[in-house]
Order: structure tokens, then sequence, then C-alpha cells
């Protein structure tokens, strides 16, 4: 991964954060005040924001030209640890949304009001965990072709044998994410796919919202489990795509035009549709409208008349 999709990627995950935060300050003016439920969405948007700075400052520490040239060395492998800090950022993400599932506010009172219904990982999950499981598995599978057809040493890829009166010519192009490269980021894919499942059950079996109706706490965890889904989808699939872009222009340098194309192709649609799909949150209604609010062309709701 080169340091300028690092600092694409920087740059995108502040403009998202940017903007998630202009979002819901006006979002929350157009809403009564609703105190538990204010509270319930305080704490959310705070583990949101608190898992968003985490990531971006290990993605800016990486990107930094103090940091980016030791870190380039620090394994026996060269640029693995830069090419595994975008799925390192999504662990820690992950960590940061269990500690706040886990810290969820709890039901007061005896009685929970709130009644209790049957919710599920992938319901919870939407639209959006099919696709980001589909990212990684696609990622996954080029990650074992990528290993499988490096050359010795797995950090380049060689051209096509070419045979001449002399003997024979080839030659190689890199950095190429063979299998030292391949391997781990395949691992960190495992354990990044484990942690979204894992986080969804938090929100599946957390606490309901002392007050919430059925709808609004539904809601709720929808709502974390779409900033979830968002953020790693985000933070994954740029990096998957950084690596596929990497192995594109290996293999364009060894005359391997086809495998190149591919490559940049899946790498581009991958890359694109994690922007999309992480900003897409945005545009995410927080919590259906109170009973009784006005609607958005000024009327009200209007009590009819009892019959004479």
């Amino acid at each position: 991964m080169t340091g300028l999709s690092l600092v694409a990627l920087a740059v995108l995950g502040a403009l998202a954060a940017a903007a998630l935060a202009a979002a819901n300050a006006v979002r929350a003016r157009r809403h009564p005040r609703r105190p538990v439920l204010d509270a319930a969405l305080r704490h959310e948007r705070t583990t949101s924001v608190v898992a968003g700075v985490v990531a971006l400052t290990l993605i800016a520490y990486v990107v930094s030209p103090a940091a980016l040239p030791g870190l380039t060395g620090v394994t026996t492998t060269p640029g693995l640890l830069v090419a595994l800090s975008p799925f390192i950022a999504v662990v820690m993400v992950l960590v940061v949304r269990a500690i706040g599932e886990l810290a969820w506010p709890r039901p007061q009172g005896a009685v929970r009001t709130a009644p209790l219904s049957r919710r599920t990982i992938r319901g919870l999950g939407e639209w959006r965990l099919p696709l980001f499981l589909a990212t990684t598995a696609l990622a996954a599978v080029a990650l074992v072709v990528f290993g499988a057809t490096a050359g010795e040493g797995g950090g380049t890829v060689d051209a096509p044998l070419l045979v001449t009166v002399d003997g024979w010519v080839t030659a190689s192009s890199g950095p190429y994410p063979g299998w030292p490269y391949a391997g781990p980021l395949l691992g960190m894919l495992g354990v990044i796919t484990l942690g979204v499942l894992g986080v969804l059950r938090l929100v599946a079996r957390r606490g309901v919202v002392s007050g919430a109706t059925a709808q609004e706490d539904d809601s709720l965890r929808r709502l974390s489990a779409a900033h979830v889904l968002a953020g790693t989808q985000l933070l994954t699939g740029l990096g998957s795509a950084a690596v596929m872009l990497t192995a594109a222009l290996a293999l364009l340098g060894v005359d391997r035009t086809g495998a190149a194309v591919v490559a940049f192709a899946v790498g581009s649609a991958i890359g694109i549709t994690s922007v999309v799909v992480g900003l897409s949150v945005l545009a995410r209604q927080a919590l259906p409208a109170a009973p009784g609010t006005p609607s958005a062309t000024g009327t009200s709701a209007v009590t009819p008349a009892p019959q004479a």
C-alpha cells in the first residue's frame, strides 16, 4: 500500500466524521427533546466519534513523514505494517464499539416498559451486513490468488518467460502482495469478520432504553449496527482496494495487462462502493418521529371531534 493511498483514506475518514457531526447537529434541532432517548443517542454518537478519532489517529500516525520510513522496516517483510494499518484501525474501532455497547445505559426501575422481541444479527445488519461479508470474501479470494501467483520471496510477480536464441529472459515487478503479505492480511480479515459479528451480537442483546417504544428501541439498535458496518466497510474496503491497486501496478509492470485490468477494476469497485456505503449512514434517520410531531410540511396531527 502506498503512502498516497493512506493519505486518501485519512482524508475521506476525516470528511466522513465532519459530515456525521454536522448531520447529527441538524437533526437534533429538528426533533423535540426526549431526555431518555436523547441520552441514548448521545451515547451512541459519542461511541461513534471516539471510534472514528481512534482510527484516524492511527492512520494519521502511519502516514506522517516521521513515522512512515520507520514503519516500513519494522518487520522482516518490508511495508507489512503499513499494509496492515487500515485493518488494525478496524480492529481498534470494533474494540471501542464493543466497549460502548457494554457501557450502554441500563434500564432504570424495577419494570422494563419496552416489550421484548427477538432480534437477530442478520436483521439488524440489513443490507450492509451481506455487502460487508461479500467485500471481505472477495478480498480474501484476491489475496489467495496474489499469494499463489507471486514470485520467489513473495514480494514480486514474475513476467512471462520469453525464450530467445540466447536462452530465456524474465523479469519481476513489485511490491506485490504474495504470501508474506497475503497471509497476515487474510488473518486480519478473519479477525475483523468475527469482530463485526460479535459487536452486532452485543447490539442485539443489549438492554432496552427505559421508556422507549418498541419502534424507537429497534431504531436505536439499527442505527448502532449501521454505524458499526459503515465504519468497518469504509476502512476494510479501502484497505483491500489499496492492496489490489498495488497488485495491479505490479502486474502492469511485467506486461500482465489482463490480470492488471481485472485487479484494478475490482479494487476500484470495492473502494468506490465502500466510500458510498460508509457515507450513506449520514442520511439515516436516527429515530422515528414522536407521536404528534409536526410533519415536514408544517401541518400537525388533528384530533377528530367527538361524534354527537
